[in-house]
């Protein structure tokens, strides 16, 4: 029993105590109210007025509105030993069960649009990317083949509506069958060509469908042979994009300029 004597004769630090002793028992729940607190005080503070919903019933005056500009051109590719190696067979053409043509922009307007959406041209004085087209134009690298630019409600994807580009372009609203073959002549009398759908979700995205048709331009070094098995080339993809930035889609043969910005309902 002596040697337990030391142990039960010894006096507690100062400033232990026993109400010292239940604070530090209880500080994880102290911790987990004041998180509670303060998450109750963030959900009270007033938020902003929410975006219009792009589901905002019929009136697409209620919708947010987005001006769209896209730049298409062809790049610079390498020929002989050095050339792209490209998938065969070439690609089919773009498809939507949904589109419009811009109205106002030399072409009839019209397409497979629902819900009463419209789509309008943007007029010219309006388009802000054309020292990037002059770029373009002034590159010997590249050569700019459409400057397309309009303004549309957001949709979500379920409502979205494809615009083709060129505009007076009526693309088919369904995959060819496998033993369908689209002569030349039913694509559009231009280099480049397809589908862009812009998408309002959480955040907005870009939807690219082009096709560069490389029989429809010739001064480049490929043989025929080439061109045959390969004359269709396939820009697809789909991309997050931020308001106000200039957004570049990469292909060996061509490029996107797209830039996306707020804008008001047609009057």
């Amino acid at each position: 029993m002596a040697a337990m004597r030391p142990l039960a004769m010894r006096r507690a630090p100062a400033g232990d105590s026993t109400d010292s002793g239940m604070a530090r028992a209880f500080q994880p729940v102290l911790l987990w109210l004041l998180s509670l607190l303060l998450l109750t005080t963030l959900l009270l503070v007033p938020s902003p007025p929410a975006a219009a919903s792009p589901d905002a019933g019929g009136d697409t005056a209620q919708r947010n509105w987005y001006v769209v500009e896209v730049l298409l051109f062809r790049q610079w590719e390498r020929g002989g030993r050095h050339a792209e190696r490209w998938p065969d067979p070439s690609p089919p053409d773009p498809h939507h069960y949904r589109w419009f043509s811009p109205i106002g922009c030399g072409g009839s307007g019209s397409g497979r649009a629902a819900g009463g959406v419209r789509i309008h041209c943007l007029p010219p004085e309006q388009r802000e990317l054309g020292n990037q087209w002059g770029a373009l134009r002034r590159a010997e690298a590249y050569v700019p083949i459409h400057y397309a630019a309009w303004i549309q409600p957001g949709l979500r994807e379920r409502d979205s509506v494809a615009v083709p580009i060129p505009f007076n372009w009526q693309p088919p609203t369904s995959p060819p069958e496998p033993t369908e073959f689209t002569a030349p002549g039913e694509r559009p009398n231009t280099s480049i060509y397809g589908l862009v759908r812009i998408v309002q979700e959480q955040q907005l995205h870009a939807m690219i469908d082009l096709r560069l048709n490389r029989a429809h331009y010739a001064g480049d070094d490929l043989s025929d042979e080439e061109l045959e098995r390969a004359s269709l080339h396939r820009l697809r993809e789909t991309r997050p994009v931020r308001l106000g930035e200039i957004h570049y889609f990469d292909h060996p043969a061509m490029g996107v300029l797209l830039r996306i910005r707020r804008g008001e309902p047609p009057s």
